[in-house]
């Protein structure tokens, strides 16, 4: 997990991270409310911006610098060893009707914890789906784990990500030939259609 560390480009106005090796990318969205919250040692870090989703890592990229400072942040996916959703509460009606809102508990190979929150506009809800997909599916494929051994709960997608490893041959769905780098010429993949 790292905190404004993230190597940046500018393009057309807008912030990019600057790729790694063989990165593909699958999800971008933007306006997202982005926050993490540390637990040892406590912190707090909000920021509005956007919202990335590769093969390799999750990445948010704040429109202007929060007061305390904080402009970006991403994680590799390789890093994480549990990633649990946490669970609408009945009686927190603040919460359960809050439903743009994907909020995770995740660990990470080096223990340490820390839950992300990401609130898509009421209008990009579908959004939030898009990348709760493909972060079920991506988790599960870069730690190489079947979904129901996944550390700390149930993946995201059960159905998907059951579909995604059973299925990776050139006939499944969910194969894919395409490249993915959203720098390329301007095409973009399905993802940002």
């Amino acid at each position: 997990m790292y905190i404004n560390t993230l190597p940046i480009r500018i393009r057309n106005g807008h912030k990019f991270p600057v790729p790694l090796e063989n990165e593909s990318y699958y999800h971008r969205h933007q306006p997202v409310d982005f926050s993490i919250k540390l637990k040892n040692p406590s912190m707090v870090q909000s920021a509005t911006g956007m919202i990335f989703l590769t093969d390799k890592r999750i990445i948010f990229i704040a429109y202007e610098p929060s007061p305390d400072g904080f402009e970006n942040f991403y994680v590799m996916l390789a890093d994480v060893v549990s990633s649990v959703k946490q669970k609408k509460n009945f009686f927190d009606f603040n919460n359960f009707f809050n439903q743009n809102t994907l909020s995770l508990d995740i660990t990470l190979r080096d223990k340490k914890t820390f839950n992300m929150s990401i609130t898509y506009d009421d209008e990009d809800i579908e959004q939030k789906g898009i990348f709760e997909d493909y972060y079920g599916m991506l988790l599960s494929w870069t730690t190489k784990t079947k979904p129901e051994k996944i550390v700390g709960g149930r993946p995201l997608s059960i159905t998907t990500l059951n579909t995604f490893i059973s299925g990776d041959r050139p006939d499944s769905a969910y194969f894919s030939t395409w490249s993915t780098n959203p720098f390329r010429d301007g095409d973009k993949p399905p993802a940002y259609s």
